[in-house]
């Protein structure tokens, strides 16, 4: 077979999207498979991103380079003349496609929580969600969470959602103290600190998450910086107002964005991950973290639960209280946060790239 990877998300410091992508088209090339796979993605950095994984891919970048042009009226062209037996749209697919596909779900949360988005993004999200799901032969769901959400939201999608976990990449390991404490030193980093990964946005539970390590520093005492790295989105601009107010400028480091290469590095040199994110469809960093033997604080709410299991601390992320109290006890009960370590490998062990990669191949081979 020939099978066309539609990947918009590459090469837009996006995430969770732009995680799964690189790491399903690098497992799905590394497998002993007969098939070919051709990638089309939305400028020259992505398509040099997946040409690095490996020389038997082909990849197209779309052009020109504006995504409403490209993604709208140059991939479907180009599908129709090289047509692929499929085509896998991993975060939404064009308006119009030549030929069959598949679909990636990640999330609803357009539909269940629009205040997590400006107007015309959800707008933009929710029709393009819909649109995918509905013409899709296969919906493929991070979690059992989001397959109920799509069962909920879109009945008629029921019996082609496929629940297929995501991976963690071999790179998230155990480093050296020694070499933690070298390489953070000239990232510009010291320890102690708790670290938070994620876009500064209004999902990502920001505020409450600032509102909660300062109830941790004034009950406990401990001398920990809380490292907040991602880059800043739309609802950013209540962040750097409300550090100020709860007085924490010199307790907060913000690095911006961070390469995926340096991601094991903030793991391993941080005490706890705090993750109270308010809604996940899957939560990668979860078990990136505990790959890397970082004890984890994280929500008791939508897919969090299910892809922790019991290796973490799980709290209400609407309570500031609970958000605290969790890192109080990470940070000072000694047996609990070994015992949370030992779980976290375990746990990361079950979530492989190859794992998710040929469930997917599987699937390719129902639509063909």
């Amino acid at each position: 077979m020939r099978i066309g990877i539609f990947a918009p998300m590459t090469g837009r410091q996006s995430g969770g999207p732009e995680t799964y992508e690189l790491q399903l088209v690098r497992a799905l090339s590394s497998l002993d498979s007969n098939h070919g796979f051709a990638v089309y993605c939305a400028n020259k950095t992505a398509a040099a991103s997946f040409r690095e994984i490996s020389s038997k891919l082909s990849v197209v970048a779309l052009r020109p380079n504006m995504r409403w042009i490209s993604f709208s009226l140059t991939l479907p062209l180009e599908l129709m003349r090289r047509p692929p037996d499929f085509l896998h749209a991993t975060y939404v697919a064009p308006p119009y496609l030549p030929c069959k596909f598949v679909f990636t779900l990640h999330d609803l949360s357009p539909f269940s929580n629009p205040e997590f988005y400006p107007t015309a993004i959800r707008f933009r999200l929710q029709r393009g969600f819909a649109s995918s799901i509905r013409r899709a032969a296969i919906v493929f769901c991070d979690s059992e969470f989001t397959r109920q959400h799509l069962a909920g939201q879109f009945p008629f999608a029921t019996g082609k959602a496929r629940v297929i976990p995501l991976g963690v990449d071999s790179a998230f390991q155990r480093i050296t103290e020694e070499e933690v404490r070298r390489r953070l030193c000239s990232f510009g980093l010291q320890q102690p600190y708790v670290l938070c990964l994620g876009k500064l946005q209004a999902r990502k539970n920001t505020p409450r998450l600032l509102e909660a390590f300062h109830l941790f520093k004034k009950e406990t005492k401990l001398p920990h910086k809380l490292v907040m790295a991602g880059r800043k989105m739309w609802t950013s601009s209540e962040v750097f107002p409300l550090i100020e107010r709860l007085g924490m400028t010199s307790e907060v480091v913000l690095p911006g964005h961070v390469m995926d290469s340096e991601l094991p590095l903030l793991y391993n040199g941080a005490d706890a991950l705090a993750f109270p994110s308010l809604f996940e469809g899957f939560g990668l960093p979860v078990l990136e973290a505990m790959a890397c033997g970082c004890p984890v604080v994280t929500s008791n709410v939508t897919s969090l639960p299910e892809v922790a299991g019991t290796a973490a601390i799980l709290v209400d992320p609407y309570r500031p209280e609970a958000i605290a109290e969790g890192l109080a006890t990470v940070l000072t009960d000694t047996k609990l946060r070994l015992e949370l370590v030992e779980k976290g490998f375990q746990r990361a062990r079950l979530f492989t790239w190859d794992n998710t990669a040929r469930q997917v191949l599987a699937a390719y081979g129902e639509v063909a």
